[in-house]
């Protein structure tokens, strides 16, 4: 029997990483056996976006919701050196079947980020992954899953190029013949992707045996090329907190400082944005454009985004016309369906006409206006005013959905119906009237309530009754509640057993006339598909429009050089009202490779991630809080900023060189990297040895990288480099000797002798900070000692020509850079460049 990997008992070991001892995976049921144990798993705690939902009236939640079940389907070959992966992901929420195909790293930090974006619940691994020497890839899914993710083995024969193509072409909504592209033309050469469709086809038939839920009987495919987003790894997206906070599980993350979406499916978009940003400048453009035309129309934003906060999430409701026999819908369930159905598609109506009295003219918001202007829309509203009466709304209390089941379906549908509505409407009557004779028999204030497990019952306040004692004795089934009693009659009690009876045989006529109208609908289920996705792009844009409104932040453009005029963090910003500015500039040959010094404190950690959150948030399209940005297309972010949050069992070094080894596996050109206080976690000789060797390393790639250190030789010794830039926090000691930190990034040094013991002065006694101070002269005497400095001093002259000529260039990538904005420059501009230039001139 093969094994299955379970994640769940090696939890706490997972946590600790992967560096000691070789883990082993325990033993389950293969795939081809889940069916015969009929053990029911349930899957991984409640998403996010559903969680809400469910909370709501458990007899219609489940309508706007769809099944929280994901699957993350993997083929590799096994082999050390090879590193080709196929992936397929089944997201059951959305209805969507995503297919990859990539060459990744030697970590596999490409495979490791799409887990992090899609959130498994359930992963599925090749047996030669598993088998006596488990893989790279399977061990490090391993460590970066969460433990309620459940990973099973499935064996070689399930794995099937030829059957894949035919899974794909099976479940796509479109057939091959209507696809633009043939799939076979799409996926040709990707053996690995098709693999692993056909592993997750055999999974999705075992655990569909057990929840009826999943058994959809098409998809939307999408062929991911994953040509046209950037690569964020894991722990970048934990350094940087983009979605989470690393300290507070309600604290604040990139995500939620700029979250104005108002739908499930824009807060979906807007997250997978986050996590991978874009890379193709025209569609950054397309994006850009289209966020800002609705920015600059405040009351046709204002309008749009009051319709898209009355959409529930259309996924979910969509996907359910893909079940076999719409059998996911419970039968009474049926008619509250088409009701939202039917309000779903009005609204995107609604938004029709908000388009065509707008008229935009950007791209993307001319695709969303022509999907919501198809024929096809008007075609499903039609049908659905066929059936349903067209005052039928969505109803949130108990008597008002029940009366819309009777309602509902228009008159004349089955004549049946119409004589049990009369009969209905007659039962009501005299429920009614017996409670009016009740209250006029015993003098008492009663009130009446509805709830379709005891159907109309009675109710009293406390203020107009002393005791429930003093109550007649034909009232019974007494509860007492916290500012009123409740209780019914026997014959109240006979008259709901017939009105519950009538119910049910006006759901069940009801049920037939609404099975054929969504068999009908099923047929448009591509134009209703094309609703959400439009909706779901609207809500991103809006979203972004309004933050970039809100905060007063700007548009960015796009370009070769990194130019930010007074940047500003994006999540402190909100929460500081002094947060202080700062330029940033990355022009090649000069400064793309940047080196930040100051003092403990002095806000080295906050810049660095500063820019790297400025960049993610202009390749989603967002404007960034600066006075004016310009913006490199980096395809791949890799920050190790320091949180001092390390593995159990790892020390700071050693995790750092672990992610340092992660990282220059994948550095290209077009890299953005973020390294804070390199080697910190090691001996002084060591850390600074390991520190510049990695730095020489990272130049030789022509990255753009900012590294902060506290070894002050190392920007001396790099500084006359071409591309290296040095740049001090500016800090300035007070009358009382205290530091006083700036948080200004300068390329102004100024050299503070001995700020740690600053620092500590008030935290020891005067007798140890005395004893650091006699120990830290004898230190510099040696050091000076031993590199001859007055040897150095000669060496020094010809680094500072060198330097100079670098300030030269720059002056020269400064001038070409402003003739290229093709606007007219000022004398103050043009002096306070060369001002600038001067004095850093004179300093160097």
């Amino acid at each position: 029997m093969t094994p299955t990997v379970s994640v769940n008992q090696q939890r706490s070991e997972c946590t600790k990483g992967c560096k000691t001892k070789k883990r082993k995976f325990s033993k389950q049921s293969t795939i081809f056996e889940l069916s015969n144990s009929r053990q029911t798993t349930k899957s991984r705690a409640e998403s996010r976006y559903t969680s809400k939902m469910k909370k709501n009236n458990t007899t219609t939640s489940g309508l706007y919701v769809g099944p929280d079940r994901t699957i993350f389907s993997i083929y590799e070959s096994g082999k050390t050196a090879d590193t080709r992966v196929g992936i397929c992901i089944i997201n059951y929420a959305t209805a969507e079947m995503h297919v990859s195909e990539f060459i990744d790293t030697q970590v596999f930090i490409k495979t490791l980020n799409k887990v992090y974006v899609s959130q498994p619940t359930d992963i599925l691994v090749p047996s030669h992954s598993l088998s006596s020497r488990v893989s790279k890839l399977a061990t490090l899914l391993k460590c970066n899953i969460a433990g309620n993710v459940k990973v099973c083995e499935a064996t070689t024969k399930v794995f099937s190029a030829q059957e894949g193509l035919e899974i794909v072409e099976k479940y796509a909504l479109c057939s091959p013949k209507e696809s633009p592209i043939p799939f076979e033309e799409q996926l040709v050469g990707k053996e690995f992707c098709l693999m692993a469709v056909s592993a997750a086809n055999h999974y999705m038939s075992q655990i569909s045996k057990d929840d009826p839920t999943l058994r959809f009987s098409n998809f939307r495919v999408k062929i991911d090329h994953g040509d046209n987003t950037m690569v964020i790894d894991i722990k970048t997206v934990r350094s940087l907190e983009l979605i989470d906070n690393s300290q507070k599980a309600n604290g604040m993350s990139l995500l939620k400082a700029i979250d104005n979406t108002v739908t499930k499916m824009g807060r979906r978009a807007l997250r997978n944005d986050i996590l991978q940003p874009l890379t193709d400048v025209n569609i950054l453009k397309l994006r850009v454009s289209a966020a800002q035309e609705l920015g600059n129309d405040p009351d046709a934003l204002y309008s749009i985004r009051n319709e898209l906060k009355n959409f529930h999430d259309l996924d979910a409701i969509f996907c359910k016309l893909l079940t076999p026999n719409h059998s996911v819908i419970p039968p009474d369930q049926k008619l509250n369906y088409v009701i939202l159905l039917k309000e779903s598609i009005e609204k995107a109506t609604i938004l029709r006409r908000i388009f065509e009295e707008c008229e935009f003219k950007s791209k993307l918001l001319s695709e969303i206006a022509s999907v919501l202007s198809l024929t096809d829309i008007d075609n499903i509203v039609n049908l659905v005013h066929g059936y349903i009466n067209n005052d039928t709304h969505w109803a949130l209390k108990n008597i008002d959905m029940q009366n819309q089941k009777a309602y509902a379906v228009k008159s004349g549908s089955n004549g049946l119906l119409d004589v049990l509505r009369q009969l209905y409407k007659s039962l009501i009557d005299d429920i009614m009237n017996e409670i009016t004779i009740l209250r006029d028999q015993f003098e008492l204030n009663i009130n009446h309530s509805f709830d379709f497990n005891r159907q109309f019952y009675l109710k009293l306040k406390k203020s107009d009754i002393d005791q429930l004692s003093e109550l007649p004795a034909c009232f019974i089934n007494r509860v007492t509640k916290k500012s009123a009693y409740e209780f019914t009659t026997l014959k109240l009690m006979k008259m709901n057993t017939r009105l519950s009876e009538l119910s049910s045989e006006m759901i069940t006529l009801s049920e037939q006339t609404v099975s054929e109208l969504l068999t009908t609908i099923s047929s448009h289920i591509s134009t209703l598909f094309m609703i959400s996705e439009a909706i779901s792009v609207l809500d991103l844009l809006a979203s972004l429009s309004v933050t970039g409104l809100n905060d007063k932040w700007v548009v960015p453009n796009f370009g070769d050089h990194l130019i930010l005029n007074e940047s500003r963090h994006p999540i402190l910003e909100k929460v500081l009202t002094d947060y202080v500015p700062n330029n940033v500039e990355v022009i090649p040959n000069f400064s793309s490779f940047q080196i930040l010094t100051g003092c403990n404190m002095s806000g080295k950690s906050l810049y660095l991630k500063q820019v790297a959150l400025l960049n993610i948030l202009a390749q989603i399209g967002c404007s960034v809080p600066c006075n004016s940005a310009t913006f490199p297309v980096y395809h791949k972010i890799h920050a190790r900023v320091c949180n001092d949050s390390v593995e159990v069992n790892s020390s700071i070094f050693s995790s750092e060189m672990k992610d340092m080894a992660y990282y220059i596996d994948d550095i290209t050109d077009r890299t953005l990297m973020i390294l804070d206080e390199l080697g910190r976690g090691s001996s002084i000789s060591d850390g600074f040895s390991i520190a510049l060797a990695i730095s020489e390393y990272l130049l030789l790639k022509k990255a753009t990288v900012f590294i902060s250190t506290h070894f002050k030789d190392i920007p001396t010794i790099l500084a006359p480099k071409p591309c290296v830039l040095h740049l001090q926090m500016k800090t300035e000691i007070d009358e009382n000797s205290r530091l006083k930190m700036k948080y200004k990034a300068s390329r102004n040094y100024d050299d503070i002798q001995r700020y740690g013991m600053i620092i500590c002065k008030e935290m020891f006694s005067e007798k140890v900070i005395l004893e650091a101070y006699k120990i830290s002269e004898l230190l510099k005497a040696s050091k000076r000692k031993a590199l001859r400095i007055i040897e150095q001093d000669d060496c020094n002259d010809t680094a500072h020509q060198n330097t100079q000529v670098k300030q030269v260039y720059y002056l020269v990538e400064k001038l070409k850079l402003i003739c290229s904005e093709n606007k007219a420059i000022s004398i103050e501009e043009l002096q306070s460049l060369q001002n600038d230039f001067i004095s850093t001139f004179e300093i160097i």
